[in-house]
C-alpha cells in the first residue's frame, strides 16, 4: 500500500464473489492492510465469521428484481464502506459453456450487478467507488495483436458479449458512484482451479500444446490482482478500463513447458482442436484455443509495480505453493 494506508486503516471494502480464487487473495490483502471485509455470498449456511471476514447473506436474483428485504439487506451492508469489489458470477468453466451455462453465466452477473445498483439508490451513506470485474474475454481471440484498453469489442465468442454486458450492468447506479471495469486474465495461483486442472495433465505426464499451441494465454498471478485492486482503491485514478493481465503474455505451449520442466515431466502430447471440442465443448473453443495478448497498459501508466512480469518468475512459486 502507499503512504496514506494509515489514513485507511478503518476503511471497509465490500466484495461479492469473494470465495473464488480472486476473492480469497483479495481477502488475504485487505486482512494484511488493517482493511475490514464485508462479503456478499449466497452459501451464507457454509461461511462464517472469523477475524478477516464479515459474511453476509444476499439474494441477488430477488434483489433485482425488486424485493425490498432483499435489497434492504444489501443497503445495510454497503452502508459505511468505501469500495464494492463486484466479482459475482458463475464460473465459466464450471461447464460446457453451451447455450443454458452461458445464460447462468450471463444471468448470474447481471443479476448481481444490478442488486448492487438498487441497493446503492436506498443506502445513506453509500460506498463512493465501484471496481466492476470484467475479462480479458472481451476482446474476443485477437491472434498475434497485442491489446490493450484501447481496443474494440470483440466478435465470434460467446463470452466477449457476455463481457459487454456484464461491464454495462449496474450502470444506473447513482452516478455520483466512480467506477473502475477490470479485466482479468487467467488467475494463476497455487489455489486457483485454473491451475490445479493444468496441472492434471502435466503430473500424468501427458501435458502439451492444445491446439497448436501458439495462442497468447494472458495471466496474472494471484498476488498481484490483488495488489493491484487495492492500488487502484489508493489512487485518484483517470483511466476506467484496466486490463489486469502481466505485462509479458506467455504462449501456451511455453506455459505447459515451464510447469511441467519444474516438476520433471514431460510436455510434448499434443491435444489436437476436434479432440478438445469433442471432450470439452464450448470450454475448448471459448476459453483454451482463442489468443488474446492483453498488456495492461493502464495499469503500468499508473505506476503499478507487478511483482511477477514472467510466467518464468512465478513458476518456482506456484509449484512450491501447493
Amino acid at each position: 500500500m502507499h503512504d496514506s494506508a494509515a489514513a485507511k486503516n478503518s476503511k471497509t471494502v465490500l466484495i461479492t464473489g469473494a470465495s473464488g480464487v480472486v476473492g480469497r487473495h483479495l481477502r488475504k490483502h485487505a486482512a494484511q492492510h488493517n482493511w475490514n471485509v464485508r462479503a456478499l455470498t449466497t452459501s451464507i449456511a457454509s461461511k462464517r465469521d472469523d477475524d478477516t471476514t464479515q459474511w453476509v447473506g444476499w439474494n441477488p436474483e430477488l434483489a433485482a428484481n425488486g424485493d425490498t428485504d432483499a435489497i434492504a439487506i444489501i443497503a445495510e451492508a454497503l452502508t459505511g464502506a468505501a469500495v464494492i469489489i463486484n466479482l459475482a458470477g458463475s464460473a465459466v468453466d464450471a461447464g460446457r459453456v453451451g447455450p443454458k451455462h452461458r445464460q447462468r453465466i450471463l444471468t448470474s452477473r447481471l443479476h448481481a450487478s444490478e442488486a448492487l445498483a438498487a441497493a446503492l439508490r436506498t443506502t445513506n451513506d453509500p460506498p463512493t467507488l465501484w471496481i466492476q470485474a470484467s475479462a480479458v474475454g472481451y476482446y474476443g481471440d485477437t491472434g498475434e495483436k497485442e491489446v490493450t484498453e484501447q481496443d474494440p469489442l470483440g466478435t465470434g465468442l460467446h463470452l466477449s458479449d457476455i463481457c459487454r454486458q456484464w461491464e454495462a450492468a449496474g450502470l444506473e447506479a447513482e452516478p455520483s458512484i466512480r467506477r473502475i471495469v477490470t479485466r482479468i486474465g487467467l488467475v494463476m495461483a497455487s489455489d486457483a482451479e485454473a491451475y490445479k486442472k493444468m496441472m492434471q495433465p502435466i503430473r500424468m505426464g501427458v501435458g502439451g500444446r492444445l491446439g497448436n499451441g501458439k495462442q497468447w494465454y494472458p495471466w496474472i498471478a494471484g498476488q498481484d490482482i490483488a495488489r493491484a485492486f487495492f492500488h487502484l482503491i489508493d489512487m485518484e485514478t483517470t483511466a476506467d478500463v484496466y486490463n489486469f493481465t502481466a505485462p509479458e503474455p506467455v504462449r501456451q505451449f511455453e506455459m505447459t513447458q515451464l510447469l511441467a520442466k519444474a516438476i520433471n515431466r514431460p510436455s510434448f502430447f499434443p491435444a489436437p482442436n476436434f479432440v478438445l471440442k469433442a471432450v470439452l465443448g464450448g470450454v475448448a473453443s471459448e476459453l483454451l484455443l482463442p489468443s488474446c495478448r492483453a498488456l495492461p497498459a493502464n495499469l503500468l501508466a499508473s505506476g503499478f509495480q507487478f511483482r511477477y512480469r514472467s510466467f518464468a518468475d512465478l513458476v518456482p512459486d506456484l509449484i512450491q505453493g501447493e
